[in-house]
């Protein structure tokens, strides 16, 4: 009598992740480092720590 084989339980997405190469393409994605948002966000939080400063500088 052979002895009883346990169906090994495997997880799809650990064996076949996804493929992201279609996401970005080479020339629209460069690390995020340049782009609208990415300036955007930089610049609002230069205006809020320069604010803050002021208001420290001001009032303490």
């Amino acid at each position: 009598m052979s002895p009883k084989r346990r169906k090994r339980l495997r997880l799809p997405f650990v064996r076949h992740p996804r493929d992201a190469s279609h996401d970005f393409d080479d020339a629209s994605y460069d690390g995020g480092t340049s782009g609208g948002a990415y300036l955007r966000h930089v610049v609002i939080l230069a205006i809020v720590l320069a604010a803050i400063a002021f208001f420290i500088r001001q009032f303490f």
